[in-house]
């Protein structure tokens, strides 16, 4: 009977340790012995019982572990998704900013549109959140930039600083400054009988 007491007192630890679970599992009626004095007896439960008890315990604690493994992993995902949005974002302003700077720079005449798009200052062009140019702060650059290097646009474009670099070196009227400072250097060497 001893024994039997001792079982029922492990029992009732080891259901006290046990995380309390969402299925409502009905206990037996436990046996009560009495022993004629008033101190509470203990309250006993089968070995069935408790071993079904720790086995529904287990297999809750293996489905949190699994729980728990799957929610990281969605978390990582979720970052690494989240890094990839944002370099798309990036690459899609950048392109819609080039894309504004080539059309604007084109209608302006524009030879290498790339060539304007580096020397405009992205604070010039108020970008949207999209990346787009402000169109009036866009053109009011371009022309900045016309006026500041009109060797950029076929206005003053190579074939017609020939005319006057030829008419130059063939012994009529001398380059002037405007003209120079208007050249690159592979139209100076031409100009100077220098070519590369």
């Amino acid at each position: 009977m001893a024994d039997e007491a001792q079982v029922a007192t492990e029992a009732t630890q080891s259901v006290e340790q046990t995380p309390t679970t969402t299925q409502v599992v009905e206990a037996p009626k436990p046996q009560v012995q009495s022993s004629g004095s008033n101190e509470p007896t203990p309250q006993t439960f089968s070995l069935e019982y408790v071993q079904e008890l720790r086995k529904e315990a287990a297999s809750h604690r293996t489905k949190a572990n699994d729980y728990e493994k799957q929610l990281t992993t969605e978390r990582a995902e979720k970052e690494a998704l989240a890094k990839q949005l944002s370099g798309l974002h990036a690459e899609r302003k950048a392109t819609n900013t080039k894309a504004a700077i080539n059309k604007v720079a084109s209608e302006h005449g524009a030879i290498d549109a790339d060539v304007i798009s580096l020397l405009l200052k992205p604070e010039e062009l108020q970008l949207d959140d999209n990346g787009t140019p402000n169109d009036e702060a866009l053109k009011t650059a371009i022309e900045a930039l016309k006026t500041a290097k009109p060797h950029l646009f076929n206005g003053s474009s190579p074939s017609t600083m020939n005319s006057n670099i030829d008419a130059g070196t063939r012994g009529s009227a001398p380059l002037n400054y405007d003209q120079l400072s208007n050249m690159s250097m592979d139209d100076y060497l031409k100009a100077t009988g220098r070519k590369k």
